[in-house]
């Protein structure tokens, strides 16, 4: 459930932290021999201008013949996170699973772009209509227009209701109208239709938490650890758990 906008990233952008990184740690230079590096090499100077839609259009561009994909298990921190940013501007939801298993990765930037760019992936992992309300649905919601917002995810859920991420925002605005019963069941919806969601594996353990249910929600906030070891928002959520059910048990 959590919302991207808030504890884990928002929606990637092309000025991201993760991005910086890239112009920050500089660009290696080409090794001929290793395609990585030369994958490297040709988007350098794009990132380093920040333009999105000039890296956008490279990628997609006949002059581009490489897949990022393919160099998500490059031994170089620096060519996982251009893949990985990549694949957030244009990639799709089958990515999405490997993108997921490098939420593991020990590499602070590599990291940071793999989560913006799952969530981005997963923000428009439907049709383009039900992608533009979602947006709009988002918005409403960050602008406390619940009811607005609500009428959106109707409309989306309707014409898909396999859209796990319209599942999650719905899961959102239940919980923030203070819904917790009904917001942990499309938690649940959410997570069947995406069990590798780890916003939704917390918010189902932030409404758990609201509800007294303390072991419920350690079971489903450690979920989402382990699928996303760096969120320390969740760590700190199951040590108020501790706390609250009276026992010290180690986030």
């Amino acid at each position: 459930m959590t919302n991207h906008t808030t504890e884990t990233g928002k929606q990637i952008e092309c000025e991201t932290d993760a991005q910086a990184g890239v112009v920050a740690r500089g660009v290696a230079s080409a090794l001929p021999t290793d395609p990585g590096m030369r994958f490297l090499e040709r988007l350098g100077p794009l990132f380093a201008m920040r333009d999105e839609a000039s890296i956008l259009a490279f990628l997609r561009s006949p002059e581009f013949d490489l897949d990022p994909a393919d160099f998500l298990d490059h031994p170089s921190a620096q060519v996982v996170q251009v893949a990985a940013i990549c694949l957030g501007l244009l990639g799709e939801f089958q990515h999405t699973h490997r993108l997921i298993e490098l939420l593991q990765h020990d590499d602070y930037f590599v990291v940071s772009a793999v989560e913006k760019s799952i969530w981005s992936i997963w923000m428009r992992s439907s049709t383009p209509r039900c992608v533009k309300l979602l947006q709009r649905a988002g918005d409403c919601i960050q602008s406390e227009r619940f009811r607005e917002a609500n009428g959106l995810l109707d409309r989306i859920l309707i014409e898909d209701p396999h859209f796990a991420e319209a599942c999650n925002q719905r899961a959102i605005l239940l919980h923030l109208t203070g819904n917790y019963e009904l917001s942990i069941m499309a938690c649940h919806r959410t997570l069947a239709l995406n069990p590798h969601h780890f916003g939704a594996a917390a918010g189902l353990g932030h409404n758990c938490f609201h509800l007294g249910q303390y072991e419920d929600a350690r079971i489903a906030l450690h979920k989402a650890l382990d699928i996303h070891p760096r969120m320390e928002g969740i760590r700190q959520a199951i040590r108020r758990c501790n706390l609250a059910s009276g026992e010290i048990i180690s986030a």
